[in-house]
């Protein structure tokens, strides 16, 4: 696999002489090491980093805790997909210590006004 071939690397592949540049093996280096490289090397050409910045912010993004879901019950996915189907939305529910979350994902301004209407009508 080549470093450039997913856009680990803003820099030039190959240098004038014909060997690869090592500012290109050093952050395609540092982006491996990464939990998502891909999206960072994004990050990385969008922003233009050095090698030294791309090391920082891999070490910033390696350091943030991953947010992790608890596994749901069978109640609780049977009562998303009951409110999913009714409302025609994508529907989640969150579980907290005292009360809980409700969340309706709706994609179009329609959506949210067919939504409006129903619950106005209650």
């Amino acid at each position: 696999m080549s470093p450039t071939r997913y856009g680990y690397c803003r820099y030039p592949r190959r240098s004038a002489a014909g060997s690869t540049t090592a500012n290109c093996r050093l952050a395609t280096r540092a982006l491996l090491g990464a939990p998502d490289p891909v999206a960072l090397s994004a990050e990385v050409v969008r922003r233009g980093l050095n090698v030294r910045a791309t090391e920082r912010l891999v070490q910033r993004r390696s350091s943030m805790p991953q947010p992790t879901r608890r596994p749901q019950d069978a109640d609780t996915m049977a009562l998303e997909r009951e409110l999913a189907a009714a409302l025609g939305l994508r529907v989640t529910l969150e579980a907290r210590k005292r009360g809980g979350r409700l969340t309706l994902h709706y994609v179009s301004l329609d959506q949210l006004d067919r939504v409006l209407s129903l619950l106005r009508a209650c």
